[in-house]
């Protein structure tokens, strides 16, 4: 879904296909149990932005990502929260349910 597309609520995130990073934050949004962030059978909705290859898409996402050009970048209600580390230490810090909580879906 094209930014366009998009009316900047929500949670979206922006990949590269082979990204292991970009992987790892996604099984964390889809509510992947092995990485302990959400109840079993929980997970986050979300908008991907594949931009492999993409060049207008990476353009796109370095000026709503505050310059940042790695992914994966994850957005929230359109304000940058980070890539796979800043999930990894909202899971540690127990403020990752606080941060995505309208955006928790059941099953």
């Amino acid at each position: 879904m094209s930014e366009s597309q998009f009316n900047g609520q929500g949670v979206e995130i922006y990949t590269w296909e082979n990204c292991p990073y970009c992987r790892r934050a996604k099984r964390i949004l889809d509510g992947d149990p092995t990485e302990g962030a959400l109840d079993v059978g929980d997970h986050i909705e979300y908008v991907e932005h594949k931009i492999d290859g993409d060049a207008k898409g990476r353009e796109e996402m370095t000026h709503r990502c505050e310059g940042h050009r790695t992914v994966p970048q994850i957005l929230v209600d359109g304000e940058r929260i980070g890539g796979c580390f800043d999930l990894v230490a909202r899971i540690h810090a127990h403020t990752f349910k606080r941060t995505f909580r309208k955006y928790i879906r059941r099953g």
